[in-house]
């Protein structure tokens, strides 16, 4: 901790202090009589010195800020080749769409159909517009 020693103690600091003596319990560093005798410590200490004396010898607890994301995922880039792809077939789909729209008229499909057909028959079925 790096605040004034002499500045009073509060229950985050005394938290974080017990935090750091449950890690080191946890990993062996202290027997079972010297976490409790800290703990115990840490509940009456009323400065932020006093606290600092209870885990000195011990390491300092990584904060979440500190910890490095080591399972974090990024999401793969699409490269300009598929990127290109994607855009053409998008381009080419909204093209269609818009067509179909413009076109959504029965007289405009069938007048289309008899310009193409010719005379309006297509082998031996005959070609009717709906005229409305």
């Amino acid at each position: 901790m790096s605040l004034d020693p002499e500045l009073r103690a509060g229950d985050t600091d005394r938290n974080r202090t017990i935090a750091v003596l449950t890690d080191g319990y946890a990993e062996g560093r202290l027997t079972n009589d010297e976490f409790q005798i800290r703990v115990d410590s840490a509940h009456v200490a009323s400065t932020v010195g006093e606290l600092n004396a209870l885990v000195v010898d011990l390491p300092k607890v990584k904060t979440e800020d500190e910890v490095p994301l080591t399972n974090a995922v990024s999401r793969p880039k699409l490269s300009k080749d598929l990127r290109a792809r994607w855009v053409s077939w998008l381009g080419v789909g909204i093209l269609v769409n818009v067509i179909w729209g413009y076109l959504d008229n029965a007289r405009w499909q069938c007048a289309l159909l008899l310009a193409n057909l010719g005379n309006g028959t297509v082998g031996r079925w005959d070609v009717y517009c709906n005229n409305e």
